[in-house]
């Protein structure tokens, strides 16, 4: 009787031996469980305060060229702390500013330069003379005696001609009503002879004379911040083609055109 209780003790103990070391194993499962839980949660936090530290010097960094559809040369400076609406970008991706003449003629030799690339899509090389430039002149006198003399002007081109007719007046020390037509004609006259540089009003009439219509791109600086803002004269009313593209440098005593062209394109003048 004794042997035979001792063999159900070794077996009880054996069993309560079993039992024990089971629950051992689930006491180390449970503890590494919790601890990766643990390191799962921090990790989750330190990933979350790393986004918060991004986004927070995001909001302190003023990105103009993040939004926007083209980018600023940096020959060119940045523009700071200038609102997004203000914040028009200059040059298109691939594209680049080309330095046409300083003869007084520029902004008519970047209008010549940008129409002829638009017309010879893809052309790698641009031909431009002088010539050309004065021959634009001529067909742009021309535009505005014609629509000087109709009767359904469109109020844009009411508002460039009253805007000529200030310039003539201060040319000539007259009040704009005094002006008649040999004032109007001898204005013609300078500008067929290359003696006037594109102004606004100007463009308004040479963009139908091309056929296209004509982006400007200005800059301007107000309270020491840069702008880059943009107007476009219509020119081309049948179909949905792209602007061309200029850009003006001035402070409005002076200044000097560009061209914007494909850096792939090489312009020749002569």
């Amino acid at each position: 009787m004794v042997k035979v209780m001792g063999v159900w003790s070794c077996l009880l103990l054996g069993a309560v031996g079993t039992v024990e070391g089971s629950s051992a194993d689930m006491v180390r499962i449970q503890n590494a469980r919790r601890q990766l839980l643990v390191s799962a949660k921090k990790a989750n936090q330190q990933l979350a305060q790393t986004i918060r530290t991004i986004k927070t010097l995001a909001s302190r960094q003023p990105s103009v060229a993040k939004d926007s559809k083209y980018v600023i040369p940096p020959q060119l400076g940045q523009i700071a702390a200038v609102p997004k609406k203000d914040a028009t970008v200059l040059v298109p991706p691939g594209f680049r500013l080309y330095n046409v003449p300083g003869d007084g003629l520029c902004g008519f030799w970047a209008v010549l330069v940008v129409k002829k690339i638009a017309e010879q899509h893809g052309a790698r090389d641009i031909y431009v003379k002088k010539s050309e430039v004065l021959a634009l002149l001529k067909r742009l006198s021309d535009r505005i005696a014609y629509v000087r003399g109709k009767q359904d002007r469109t109020p844009e081109d009411t508002e460039a001609l009253e805007e000529i007719a200030t310039l003539i007046a201060n040319d000539t020390e007259k009040k704009e009503e005094d002006l008649n037509n040999t004032d109007w004609n001898q204005f013609l006259r300078k500008l067929e002879q290359g003696r006037l540089e594109l102004d606004s009003p100007l463009t308004v009439f040479l963009a139908p004379v091309i056929g296209f219509d004509i982006l400007v791109k200005k800059e301007e600086f107000q309270k020491g911040l840069r702008k880059i803002i943009t107007h476009t004269y219509k020119g081309n009313f049948q179909t949905e083609e792209d602007p061309i593209p200029i850009f003006y440098r001035g402070d409005g005593r002076g200044g000097h055109y560009q061209s914007i062209v494909p850096q792939t394109c090489n312009i020749h003048i002569s």
